[in-house]
């Protein structure tokens, strides 16, 4: 159960994240570049995700609702 909730927190965070990927793919396809605003929104996801994954990965109980806890917070702190 702790593998399952793990994974599925983690694809939460990647999936978010994987979206800012489809905002470029659009946004490039309709005016041919990637504004710069779209770029720093980009670098801020990342830096999220990344931050996120290793919270996850530094949980000292990881027990499923620790980590469901842990998911929550992040969707109240942004």
């Amino acid at each position: 159960m702790v593998y399952k909730s793990a994974m599925s927190a983690t694809q939460h965070y990647l999936n978010n994240t994987l979206n800012m990927f489809e905002l470029i793919k659009y946004e490039f396809e309709e005016d041919g570049s990637v504004s710069k605003d779209t770029f720093q929104l980009l670098q801020r996801e990342l830096a999220k995700t990344q931050n996120h994954v290793a919270e996850l990965a530094n949980l000292d109980n990881p027990t499923p609702e620790n980590i469901n806890a842990k998911v929550k917070q992040s969707l109240y702190a942004q």
